[in-house]
């Protein structure tokens, strides 16, 4: 079984231009540094406003 983070790591190789942000209730910093390892472009921990997700999105 594939995992997120084994997703991430695959479209963040091979040239691949996609824009990944992860929303998660994990707030541990273990966990958020592995996320960004995995050529992830964000790491937001929920709850969060709208506001800041669509911010978020267009940076």
């Amino acid at each position: 079984m594939i995992n997120s983070l084994a997703i991430c790591r695959l479209l963040g190789h091979d040239g691949n231009i996609v824009f990944i942000l992860i929303l998660s209730a994990k707030a541990n910093e273990t966990v958020q540094v592995l996320g960004l390892e995995v050529r992830t472009d964000g790491y937001l921990i929920q709850p969060l406003s709208m506001r800041k997700l669509m911010n978020r999105c267009r940076a």
